[in-house]
């Protein structure tokens, strides 16, 4: 049981939240110009990232990109809905640092009926890692996941699900239907 919760979050994890990094691959100004991004399998993807938002706000200075209102970014089968999505990037050739989605984000994966939800994800490039926080839940079919931080370890193949005060972690597992 312990086994199939590991592999539940880390399955979920792999695809929902890697899906941040197609975000990552776009460059510091050139978010319509993707040559190609790595899907969920670490295979190159030849489809195009779209992104809507309301307002896109670029800031040379604090070296910082936000896309504010309603922001939708696409690629395949994933979707990240957010109210905020704020890429920061380092001085040295626009190397993304981090990606923040902020406020009512959800983040869709439809070919592997997958759903995350918080109130904020953040994808730091240089630590490889994905934090959600703010009521983080994941669902994959009727299998759910919650707790206080959910924190992945990219290149670890593994995660942390954190209670917090008062909130303790909660998984639901179905078994396998046969």
């Amino acid at each position: 049981m312990i086994y199939r919760l590991n592999q539940f979050i880390q399955r979920s994890f792999k695809g929902i939240f890697l899906s941040i990094l197609i975000l990552l691959n776009t460059g510091s100004f050139f978010l319509a110009s993707v040559a190609a991004s790595p899907d969920f399998e670490g295979k190159l993807s030849d489809q195009p990232i779209t992104i809507d938002s309301d307002r896109l706000e670029s800031d040379r200075n604090n070296r910082l990109i936000t896309f504010k209102g309603n922001v939708t970014a696409r690629q395949g089968e994933m979707i990240i809905h957010s109210d905020v999505l704020l890429l920061s990037y380092l001085a040295k050739e626009g190397e993304i640092e981090k990606v923040v989605a902020q406020g009512n984000v959800k983040i869709i994966q439809k070919n592997e009926n997958r759903i995350a939800t918080s109130g904020e994800a953040v994808y730091y490039n240089l630590e490889r890692k994905v934090v959600l926080t703010k009521k983080p839940k994941i669902r994959q079919g009727k299998d759910v996941v919650s707790g206080e931080t959910i924190t992945l370890f990219i290149d670890e193949n593994r995660s942390i699900v954190e209670g917090g005060k008062g909130k303790r972690v909660n998984a639901i597992i179905y078994p396998k239907e046969n």
